[in-house]
């Protein structure tokens, strides 16, 4: 897939969702249909997703933050318990292994 232009002679931003690639709806309808397990499902649209963030920044420039819902004061710390922020955690390192899998 061709990278954007880096300096676009306009300003856009896009708002919303992508389209999905011809890959990906295959997938999906293979999947729906039981000829495609989950798991390779999965792997479809982790390749998709890496492909469209490529089209937007480098990979190897991607973090991901988990900041949203922890807090340092302790007031703020009731909104989220201890196990619901070691579930954001362990979520947060999924995706960061499926996207970095190496």
């Amino acid at each position: 897939m061709p990278r954007p232009p880096v300096n676009p002679p306009f300003r856009a931003e896009h708002i919303g969702s992508f389209f999905r690639p011809p890959e990906l709806l295959e997938a999906r309808e293979a999947s729906e249909a039981g000829r495609l397990p989950p798991d390779q499902l999965r792997l479809a649209a982790d390749a998709a997703i890496r492909d469209l963030v490529r089209l937007h920044v480098d990979l190897e420039r991607l973090a991901i933050s988990p900041q949203c819902g922890f807090s340092s004061s302790e007031r703020a710390n009731k909104i989220m318990s201890r196990e619901q922020g070691k579930e954001k955690l362990k979520r947060a390192v999924a995706v960061a292994r499926r996207m970095w899998p190496d």
